[in-house]
């Protein structure tokens, strides 16, 4: 999906985008300077590939072209963090899958420095690994890992050694419930029992 409102000067904010991402939970914009047409189609043709591959069925990817000013103070935010060049925005509650897949990618790094919340910025950590003009597609192979990890043996087993201890977590849960909703019945026949004995008695 490609957010057709060229922006400039303008403040963004975290929510607005988050919003835009329902009903999934993790999404990627990408900002880029809408510099002429024949870039911006550029720009927007590489998003538009991202978001049709078959791994993007549990996430959302948008494009959001923007005015870029001449200073820092004019260009645009994402609540306080300055929007300028090509930038890359993660969004994800768990980021555990997105480090996972840094630490597969040597040549692409992260920052979360003065981002809002549940935000993560990806760059390439040398400019001469990708020319800006591609630097949205090149982002393919890191997104596909972060959104549909390739699991080792080991980390197979370590994953389901971690949903069963949820299951039994969650078993040992209901099962108290239920114990719990027994006792109440229980409690329950006892006083309606009382009520009709001493109804008895009365008559």
């Amino acid at each position: 999906m490609i957010y057709k409102t060229a922006l400039t000067g303008a403040k963004l904010k975290s929510q607005d985008l988050i919003s835009m991402l329902a009903p999934f939970e993790r999404g990627i914009f990408f900002f880029y300077p809408d510099i002429d047409s024949t870039k911006r189609v550029n720009y927007d043709n590489q998003v538009k590939e991202l978001a049709a591959s078959n791994e993007f069925k549990g996430a959302k990817v948008i494009g959001i072209p923007f005015i870029e000013a001449k200073t820092d103070a004019a260009n645009v935010l994402l609540d306080t963090y300055i929007i300028t060049g090509i930038q890359c925005m993660i969004y994800t509650k768990n980021d555990k899958d997105l480090i996972r897949a840094i630490k597969m990618n040597s040549e692409i790094i992260i920052d979360q420095k003065n981002l809002p919340p549940f935000f993560s910025r990806i760059d390439v950590n040398k400019e001469e690994l990708c020319v800006k003009e591609n630097r949205i597609i090149f982002f393919e192979k890191i997104i596909n890992e972060f959104l549909s990890p390739q699991l080792t043996r080991d980390e197979n087993i370590d994953l389901l050694i971690i949903n069963q201890n949820l299951m039994l977590e969650k078993i040992t849960s209901q099962s108290a419930q239920i114990e719990k909703l027994k006792s109440e019945i229980t409690d329950l026949k006892k006083e309606l029992e009382k009520q009709i004995n001493s109804g008895n008695k009365k008559q």
